[in-house]
């Protein structure tokens, strides 16, 4: 009889027979290792001695087919805060792998650059032709870090003739600018209600809500004391002491 393809043939990363070789012919090529259709060469030992049943002596090409190996990869979202290291990307396989093989051997989980505050699209790179991969595509977010730890204080100062102003306390990372309204430096003797605002000018920062506070410049009269208390007088006015 002819020989025929053996089929159900799937890539396994080693070599699968595709045609059997026998008694009285001949198989060149019939042996192959990658998923594609291949062509064995098949020839009569003797072509005095030998026909195929259907009477001719002809040489044969039979193809037969290694399937591609199917696996299934699917991908895990991740979320982060700016500023944290990188998430490791995750998933989870389904099928069997080629003899020999590793995950890192077929694929590789990758995402969009980028490290400022948004969405980013998490998806497979196949590393090996010889597999059906189904996968999916995840999202990786970078979501905003929320500023802490900044605080705005009353403050009451003697008058000296210099400027005297409020400012925060704690640390503020680049990109967030600090506003004082109506301003942030007096010189002259009263009370001043000053407001403090917060921009991010980089899209990944949560800023402390407004904070408002009083500063206060007094004039203290030395050698006078009032229940204990320094007299607080205005600069501006004359004084006289009897």
């Amino acid at each position: 009889a002819k020989p025929t393809a053996i089929t159900g043939l799937v890539y396994n990363n080693e070599l699968l027979e595709g045609v059997k070789d026998n008694e009285g012919y001949s198989v060149e090529d019939g042996f192959a290792i990658e998923a594609d259709t291949h062509i064995a060469y098949v020839s009569l030992d003797s072509k005095q001695n030998y026909v195929w049943e259907d009477g001719t002596t002809s040489d044969l090409e039979i193809e037969y087919v290694i399937a591609l190996r199917q696996i299934e990869v699917v991908i895990d979202d991740q979320e982060v805060t700016y500023g944290d290291d990188e998430a490791t990307l995750t998933y989870t396989l389904s099928g069997d792998l080629a003899k020999g093989h590793e995950d890192e051997d077929v694929f590789e989980i990758v995402r969009v650059s980028g490290d400022n505050v948004g969405e980013y699209e998490i998806s497979l790179s196949q590393l090996n032709d010889n597999y059906n991969i189904t996968s999916n595509t995840a999202t990786y977010t970078i979501n905003k870090y929320e500023i802490k730890g900044i605080s705005f204080e009353d403050k009451v100062v003697e008058y000296d003739g210099e400027a005297h102003k409020l400012e925060i306390e704690g640390t503020l990372p680049e990109g967030v600018e600090v506003t004082y309204t109506p301003a942030n430096e007096y010189t002259e003797k009263g009370v001043y209600d000053i407001e403090v605002s917060f921009v991010d000018t980089t899209g990944n920062y949560i800023v402390p809500s407004n904070m408002e506070a009083k500063l206060e410049i007094y004039v203290s009269v030395k050698g006078i004391s009032l229940n204990e208390t320094s007299l607080r007088l205005d600069p501006t006015d004359s004084y006289t002491l009897v």
